[in-house]
């Protein structure tokens, strides 16, 4: 624990970050570069994984209502915890450090859904969503007061799990922060995103209406190339192309995946904890569109608040519950000649989401196509209909007919997060 405590030479303080901003953007990038070092011998009791347990998720919750209350980002609630509608997706991740029995840092990842991201509300995103992009948004960063000015010992770790994730686990085409004005020159420089719009200041609901500013990261080969490039020169210590993209961190745990079904990890969220259930001032402030949305994903109904496990007539055309999970699919139309390349999203007994790739094509509502996946090592196929579109490329689909292969799906995805349900034999498919 000695050397987690032992002081940085010269703390980053908030009047450090107000001060660079106001520097051209060249000497903001040399200094702030300068004050980020690596550790790559960390204390094996520290650990860096997704929480785990109702204690983890409740303890990150809570870091960040602090947090955020001393940095006036919200107002101190009844629960002591930091919770809205994103927090309560089955979707969303919160990772952690966390020291002995104590987190000591979180941040967390919430995956594009059917509540859209936090950032909506006052960026608009819709370039990074086009030609079936899958993005999500980083949010809820917090370290515990007594560990944050180590100079990036608990912060670049905590970056290089969050990359991990959305790079293995979550399969991003991208990822959205939104961040205050002080902080913006770490992701522009360090961690190279680039600015949602020019303009900065503006005044985000989701942080009491302080000035922010959106920021965006591609996750592809040409990030590792521009890291390479900045940093592949310096020391190790200030090496982060090394850091993150070559090196293996030891403290650092990921999940050990055995198919998509697993890339959410639902059994280890806040799905599936009594965390809303046993407080139901989390969840009372809940817009009527969140419960629905809500409803709709959660598998564990049980789970569920009375406030959300019955939301009106909405709800009642659509039964089943839909898994929140990732399939590399292609889309024959029947206009087309070539397939397109999709990403099949958002699952259910009757129907899927879509979010087709790298793609200029017009779809039609009532278009009809096959969708062709690869599934436990069978080819399975299925025709739907086109029952909405947004962005041209992400649509809601029909199935428009009964197979047992989709049925095989659905089981399956069942037994993953329930542990339960036994799969379908081939011989009865």
């Amino acid at each position: 624990m000695a050397r987690i405590e032992k002081k940085a030479r010269r703390p980053i303080t908030r009047k450090f970050w107000t001060y660079l901003r106001f520097l051209p953007n060249w000497l903001q990038a040399r200094i702030i570069r300068s004050k980020f070092g690596v550790d790559y011998d960390l204390p094996e009791g520290l650990i860096f994984r997704q929480a785990e347990t109702e204690d983890e998720i409740r303890q990150a919750l809570k870091l960040v209502h602090d947090s955020y209350v001393e940095l006036n980002y919200m107002d101190r609630t009844e629960s002591e915890l930091r919770f809205s509608a994103f927090q309560a997706l089955p979707t969303t991740v919160i990772l952690i450090a966390k020291w002995e029995d104590e987190v000591i840092g979180t941040i967390s990842i919430v995956p594009d859904s059917g509540l859209g991201l936090p950032s909506d509300s006052t960026w608009d995103l819709s370039k990074y969503r086009k030609k079936g992009k899958l993005i999500a948004e980083i949010t809820s960063l917090a370290i515990k007061k007594s560990f944050r000015m180590r100079r990036g010992k608990l912060l670049l770790p905590l970056c290089k799990i969050m990359f991990l994730y959305c790079e293995k686990v979550f399969k991003l085409d991208g990822i959205v922060i939104a961040t205050t004005l002080e902080v913006e020159p770490f992701y522009l420089h360090v961690l190279m995103f680039e600015k949602v719009v020019a303009k900065t200041g503006q005044r985000h609901s989701m942080v009491k209406g302080n000035p922010s500013t959106c920021c965006f990261l591609a996750l592809n080969e040409e990030l590792k190339e521009t890291y390479k490039k900045v940093y592949n020169h310096l020391g190790l210590n200030r090496n982060l192309y090394r850091y993150f993209v070559v090196e293996n961190t030891k403290n650092i745990h990921l999940p050990n995946q055995k198919s998509a079904l697993q890339a959410y990890n639902h059994e280890k969220n806040i799905a599936n904890s009594n965390i809303m259930k046993g407080d139901p001032s989390l969840t009372r402030d809940f817009k009527l569109e969140e419960r629905q949305v809500l409803n709709n994903l959660h598998v564990n109904k049980a789970g569920l608040p009375p406030s959300l496990q019955d939301v009106g007539d909405f709800e009642k055309s659509r039964a089943e519950a839909r898994f929140d999970v990732r399939f590399r699919a292609w889309c024959f139309f029947r206009t087309d000649v070539q397939p397109t390349e999709a990403h099949l999203i958002d699952v259910s007994g009757n129907g899927f989401r879509v979010n087709l790739r790298n793609t200029d094509r017009h779809t039609q509502l009532g278009e009809r196509l096959v969708m062709v996946l690869e599934f436990q090592g069978q080819i399975i196929h299925c025709s739907a209909v086109v029952k909405w579109i947004k962005l041209e490329t992400r649509l809601g689909c029909e199935l428009s007919d009964s197979l047992m292969e989709w049925q095989h799906i659905m089981a399956a995805i069942h037994s993953e997060i329930h542990q339960e349900l036994p799969l379908p034999s081939k011989k009865a498919a």
